[in-house]
């Protein structure tokens, strides 16, 4: 059974072998077995440029609409500017599985509220989840949520896929709050 498993920073894709209960002393707990697919089967996805935004500027868009839930325009699109469908369509993903419309943050605040340090694992593992399904970055190799109130604080930093063998890949960093709380 193919499944995606994100075990602290990073997604992996594999193939479920065996699951196995195992009891003691009056407890059950639960071994699953993975067999990871190899590197080549990766999530890779073809990004674009865009205007004066190359493919990893719409790639930070995309991250800081998911962990900060910035629109495009608030993270450097020139203000006044009309509204522009296909940056939208980029910065949401494209050939991706998985499109950015917003943060998951808000809507697990509202179900996990009474459990901050619940909240804060919760969120970390959606993240990097939805990090690499929407083609945002590779690899993640940092991501700190801490609640402050009713906003989450986030670092992150994350490493997007080589495009050339002489180039090192693009880092993406985003430092920032995202509200939690509804406003009135």
């Amino acid at each position: 059974m193919p499944l995606l498993f994100v075990y602290d920073l990073t997604l992996l894709r594999g193939t479920l072998e065996a699951c196995d209960e195992i009891r003691e002393s009056g407890s059950s707990s639960w071994r699953l077995t993975l067999r990871q697919r190899s590197q080549e089967h990766r999530f890779t996805f073809d990004d674009v440029a865009y205007g004066n935004l190359s493919a990893d500027q719409i790639a930070e868009l995309r991250a800081r609409r998911l962990l900060l839930n910035e629109a495009p325009r608030s993270a450097g699109v020139p203000t006044g500017a009309a509204p522009d469908s296909f940056l939208e369509a980029l910065v949401q993903g494209v050939s991706t599985p998985l499109k950015i419309i917003g943060s998951p943050l808000p809507e697990l605040w509202q179900s996990t509220k009474e459990n901050p340090a619940e909240f804060a694992t919760l969120a970390r593992l959606v993240c990097v989840f939805e990090l690499a399904l929407s083609g945002t970055v590779e690899a993640v190799l940092r991501l700190d949520i801490a609640v402050r109130g009713n906003d989450a604080h986030v670092i992150f930093r994350g490493q997007r896929r080589q495009q050339y063998v002489n180039q090192e890949p693009a880092i993406i960093t985003v430092e920032g709050t995202c509200h939690l709380a509804a406003t009135p």
